[in-house]
C-alpha cells in the first residue's frame, strides 16, 4: 500500500515542474486529460494571493501542504511578519528551503495529524483538501481553533476532466492513495461545527472545479 508520503515523495518534484516549469511529457495524455491545467493551477496561485494581500500584513502565515514553497517569498512580500511552511515530503521541504532564504521563514516535514496546535494568525492550504480525508480536515479545524483560514478545494463536478480521472483512477488498481474531492458545503458544515457559523466560497471559470472556502470576507 503506497502512503500519503511515499507518493509525494515520488511525485511532488515532477509536479511542480511541470505546472511551474517545463511540461513533463513523460506522463500519458491520458492522465493529462484527467487534470486541471497548468493555466488552472497558476491561476489558484494568482487567486490565492490577490484574496490574502489585505489579510497577511503583520500576520503569522502557517501554511498546510506548502510544496516547494512557492506561496512563502509571495506572502512575506505582501508584508507577512512570518510564515511557516508544513508538508509531509522531505523532498519538497528541501526545494523550498532551497528557494526561501529569510530569518522570517520556517519549514517543517511533518503529517498534519501529528500536530497538536496551531500557533499563527492564518492558515491556508492550496489543494490540501483534496488529498486529506474528512477525519483529517476535522483534526484541521480542531487544532486551529479560531486561527482564521483560507483553503481551496476540489469539487466534484459533472465534467469530462473528471469523468476521465474516475476512469482512469478505476484502471490503476495498483493505485490506492487518490484524490478524494469534495464538497465546499461538507468544508462548511465541519468548519461550523468548530465555531465557524459564516464563511466564504469563491469560484472562477478559470479555476475549472477548484472553489476557495475562507473564514475571511472574499
Amino acid at each position: 500500500m503506497t502512503s500519503a508520503k511515499e507518493y509525494w515523495e515520488n511525485r511532488i518534484l515532477a509536479w511542480d515542474a511541470d505546472i511551474y516549469g517545463e511540461r513533463d511529457d513523460t506522463r500519458s495524455r491520458f492522465l493529462s486529460w484527467s487534470r486541471n491545467p497548468p493555466e488552472a493551477v497558476q491561476f489558484r496561485f494568482q487567486t490565492v494571493l490577490k484574496h490574502l494581500a489585505p489579510y497577511v500584513q503583520g500576520k503569522r502565515v502557517l501554511e498546510f501542504g506548502c510544496g516547494t514553497g512557492r506561496l512563502c517569498g509571495e506572502l512575506i512580500n505582501l508584508g507577512a511578519k512570518t510564515y511557516r511552511g508544513i508538508d509531509i515530503s522531505m523532498a519538497a521541504i528541501e526545494k523550498a528551503k532551497e528557494r526561501n532564504a529569510s530569518q522570517n521563514t520556517s519549514f517543517e516535514c511533518a503529517d498534519l495529524i501529528t500536530l497538536t496546535t496551531i500557533d499563527a494568525d492564518l492558515v491556508v492550504s492550496t489543494g490540501l483538501m483534496t488529498w486529506i480525508s474528512t477525519a483529517q480536515i476535522h483534526h484541521l479545524f480542531n487544532i486551529g481553533g479560531k486561527t482564521n483560514f483560507y483553503h481551496t478545494v476540489s469539487e466534484p463536478r459533472l465534467s469530462i476532466r473528471q469523468m476521465i480521472r474516475r476512469i482512469y483512477d478505476f484502471r490503476d488498481t495498483k493505485k490506492d492513495y487518490k484524490a478524494q474531492l469534495k464538497k465546499t458545503a461538507d468544508i462548511e458544515a465541519i468548519a461550523k461545527q468548530y465555531g465557524w457559523n459564516k464563511t466564504s466560497i469563491y469560484r472562477h471559470k478559470k479555476l475549472h472545479s477548484v472553489a476557495c472556502i475562507s473564514s475571511l470576507p472574499l
